[in-house]
């Protein structure tokens, strides 16, 4: 994540401390997203749905009306991993594509 960081931010926009503070507030937030998202194994589909907001989601269900799916395309903003969990507490069938990461071990996860 340091060299994603001085990647886009080079020593003129932010200094090399700065940037590792920033990686590590990045990483804290990665793992909180993990956190939130194992959480709601144990979390009632109400507290779900109560707790994350579908924006736009008259488009989705018009899209869906036709019966044929949608494909849906998100970015990683936020708690991104909260998506999965959110649609489906509230009924809706997905599948989501995923890149294996590199890792070898990792991937054996997914």
């Amino acid at each position: 994540m340091e060299e994603n960081v001085s990647m886009a931010l080079s020593d003129q926009f932010l200094p090399v401390e700065r940037r590792k503070t920033l990686a590590r507030m990045a990483w804290r937030n990665f793992v909180q997203g993990l956190y939130e998202t194992a959480c709601t194994l144990y979390t009632s589909r109400d507290a779900i749905c109560a707790s994350v907001a579908i924006e736009g989601e008259e488009y989705l269900k018009r899209a869906l009306e036709k019966g044929k799916g949608v494909i849906a395309l998100g970015a990683h903003l936020g708690n991104f991993t909260m998506i999965g969990p959110r649609l489906a507490a509230a009924g809706y069938p997905f599948s989501i594509l995923v890149k294996h990461p590199p890792d070898q071990r990792l991937a054996r996860l997914t």
